[in-house]
């Protein structure tokens, strides 16, 4: 199968502050993983390719088309679904009312997504439906953001760090609900500093170093090289 995402030689600003300096990825099948120590650019790059800081050079393509600065709705519309750091839920809204907002059917994607079907993947939620999004545990709050994210009907699914800031327990339904989407067919595009939960759900890797994507490689290959991962993660 032929890539979904191709990003080529992007370089992204915020000001005059130059983030990224030549970051290139492509996500085929499967779970591509991003991988760099703090400050190289991981999220800076998840921004660029949704739209909400478009690179000054360099070409994205998703699904053969170009995307390269197209605005964030347009690039969601498009398939694309983000999780961003953070969560970034609304206080006013409910569990169920988030789903509800969100939900948008494709007739691209992978899999039907209903509110409904998401109780199913998250059954934790289920129960919750009525209370605040901002008043969850951190386990739930992460499952309700990728369950927003997928009621949209992706074809490819973006997580900036989903393992942030959860216990070893929230951490496993996290990684038990990546790998049922990649079962479904579905493309994952994931930001991570777990090292191990990088290893139980990523295909393939890229590591960025001081904005600059210096490693491209097969996953099991790249976890074997004890001295490479040292070198560019220090773990």
């Amino acid at each position: 199968m032929t890539d979904l995402l191709t990003v080529h030689d992007i370089h992204t600003y915020y000001g005059s502050s130059y983030v990224l300096q030549g970051c290139s990825l492509s996500v085929g099948d499967g779970c591509t993983c991003v991988l760099g120590r703090n400050g190289m650019g991981k999220t800076t790059l998840m921004r660029s390719i949704m739209g909400l800081t478009p690179p000054r050079s360099g070409s994205i393509l998703f699904d053969g088309a170009d995307i390269t600065g197209a605005r964030p709705e347009m690039i969601a519309r498009r398939g694309i679904g983000y999780v961003p750091q953070g969560r970034r839920l609304f206080p006013s809204l409910s569990v169920h009312e988030h789903l509800v907002l969100f939900h948008r059917r494709s007739g691209t994607s992978t899999a039907q997504w209903t509110p409904e079907r998401l109780y199913e993947l998250f059954p934790e939620l289920a129960g919750r439906r009525k209370v605040s999004g901002t008043r969850l545990s951190g386990g739930e709050q992460q499952m309700l953001t990728m369950a927003r994210a997928l009621v949209t009907n992706p074809s490819l699914l973006i997580l900036d760090e989903p393992s942030e800031g959860l216990s070893p327990v929230a951490v496993d339904r996290v990684v038990d609900a990546c790998r049922n989407l990649i079962e479904t067919g579905m493309r994952l595009l994931l930001v991570e500093q777990n090292i191990t939960v990088a290893r139980r759900l990523a295909d393939s890797i890229c590591v960025l170093v001081s904005g600059r994507s210096v490693h491209n490689a097969d996953a099991s290959v790249f976890f074997e090289d004890t001295a490479l991962r040292q070198e560019l993660l220090g773990v």
